[in-house]
């Protein structure tokens, strides 16, 4: 192991088949270990027994030490970088005391079940002078890096418009959902549809765009009931189960840049009819970019992204590559690609392709606040 090798913790990582609660073995795990830039040394589960299973599961080896609590892996100190992925209600007590150890600290998005908690912890991370990352991956993809960099290159001069849209429920049926998975279809939830698949959308966009300085929202529900489903047997336990988040978002108005925007995501029991599942359309004072993708979880890395652009009127439509993953990225899931991209560029010192505590919890206030004009029918500035 060379000096620069990272030496991580992981805490919470499952044994389990299903990706939701297992997205450290599913994402995470995949990509350490495919990548040259760390090691893993340490698991903590809620038991030591609990770790030693998912150690001895993975196959990760008997020099990886078990742990059964936050606090003992953060006293590890061959550990440099603690990983908390697992459900977001635990988030804040999995992850101070890694922080009160001095370590720094990767904690899956949101960073806190609230905006209160979230401050805290970025607070905390600050006065102990850590770095921190935070999991909204879709920052780290190659094609965000990409159109980031013509946008800010004056590709297609000064930006004028953006519009935005997403179909969010790529995957998932609207009609169906897994018993014992409600948190993602409940509004007051911390882990809900807006809040995760909106969110890891939307945190693109404002990486490239920035805030708005006036908008207006709509957040509403237009599904209301979804059959829940035992996991195990396949069988509906309750056939109407009320469906409260919002599945229809539309946000619009002045960005700070002075550009108008529009950014719009839906869910839809439906098929796109182009198989597109997001459209960007930017319009500059030069020229025009389209970014699509395919009917696809935004954060993941599925095949047939595409950025095309238009400059001048007479102008041909070319479309741009972008740099390609490293080789080792291959034996990475498609899940697990933009997860490995954000180790990559944390290990590489690129801090623009990752979120830290303190723009995580710019995006919390936004999107509590996104969520107060919509309830209160207001324009915001």
């Amino acid at each position: 192991m060379s000096q620069s090798t990272i030496r991580i913790g992981i805490v919470g990582l499952s044994t389990s088949p299903i990706i939701f609660g297992g997205w450290g073995a599913h994402a995470h795990l995949p990509a350490l270990l495919a990548s040259p830039h760390y090691k893993l040394v340490a698991v903590a589960n809620s038991t030591v027994e609990s770790a030693k299973k998912s150690i001895e599961h993975h196959k990760l080896g008997s020099d990886v030490k078990a742990y059964g609590s936050p606090e003992d892996i953060a006293q590890d100190p061959d550990v440099d970088l603690v990983v908390v992925c697992v459900m977001v209600d635990t988030h804040y007590n999995l992850t101070k005391p890694a922080l009160l150890a001095g370590k720094n600290v990767y904690v899956e998005w949101p960073l806190a079940t609230s905006t209160a908690e979230a401050e805290e912890l970025a607070e905390l991370a600050s006065s102990k002078n850590v770095k921190t990352i935070v999991g909204t991956q879709g920052r780290a993809d190659p094609v965000t890096v990409k159109l980031r960099e013509l946008i800010s290159g004056g590709k297609i001069g000064s930006v004028i418009s953006v519009n935005a849209i997403a179909v969010l429920n790529a995957g998932f049926p609207m009609d169906k959902w897994l018993a014992g998975m409600e948190w993602y279809v409940k509004k007051e939830s911390a882990g809900n549809i807006y809040k995760i698949s909106f969110a890891h959308f939307y945190e693109s966009f404002l990486h490239i765009f920035g805030e708005f300085s006036t908008f207006s929202s709509i957040l509403e529900n237009r599904y209301n009931t979804v059959a829940l489903v035992d996991m195990a047997t396949g069988q509906v336990v309750d056939p109407a189960y009320p469906r409260t988040s919002p599945d229809q978002v539309l946000l619009q108005g002045i960005l700070k840049s002075g550009a108008v925007a529009s950014v719009s995501a839906r869910m839809s029991n439906n098929l796109t009819v182009d198989s597109i599942g997001y459209r960007w359309i930017i319009t500059g004072t030069e020229g025009e970019i389209e970014v699509t993708a395919p009917y696809a979880q935004w954060q993941g890395s599925p095949a047939g992204k595409k950025i095309k652009v238009t400059v001048g009127q007479e102008g041909k439509t070319e479309e741009v590559a972008w740099d390609e993953n490293p080789a080792y990225f291959d034996t990475v899931p498609d899940i697990g690609k933009n997860v490995a991209a954000v180790y990559r560029a944390f290990a590489e010192g690129r801090k623009e392709d990752y979120t830290d505590f303190n723009e995580a919890v710019v995006l919390h206030r936004l999107l509590d606040n996104y969520a107060a004009a919509a309830e209160n029918k207001t324009i915001q500035n």
